[in-house]
C-alpha cells in the first residue's frame, strides 16, 4: 500500500478543501492510504476524519507570514 501525503494550507473552508476531500474519498483504499496535513486549524478536518482519512495538524507553521511559507514563488 502506498501512503500519499496531501498538504492543505488554506486557513478557510472553501473550494480547495472540498476538492481535496473528494479526491481522497475517491482513492482506492486497498492501494493507497491518504494522509492530510493541515497547516491551520480548520473545521473541515472532521469531514476528512469521518471519511476515514488520517489527518495531522502541524502547528509549527501557523504563525508564519504567507511570503515566508511561499518562498519559491
Amino acid at each position: 500500500m502506498k501512503r500519499i501525503l496531501f498538504v492543505e494550507e488554506s486557513p478557510s473552508i472553501g473550494g480547495s478543501n472540498y476538492s481535496l476531500l473528494q479526491l481522497v474519498k475517491g482513492l482506492d483504499k486497498k492501494r493507497f492510504e491518504p494522509v492530510v496535513l493541515f497547516a491551520h486549524r480548520i473545521e473541515s478536518k472532521e469531514a476528512f476524519e469521518k471519511a476515514g482519512v488520517r489527518t495531522i495538524f502541524l502547528s509549527a507553521i501557523t504563525g508564519l507570514q504567507p511570503q515566508v511559507q511561499h518562498t519559491a514563488t
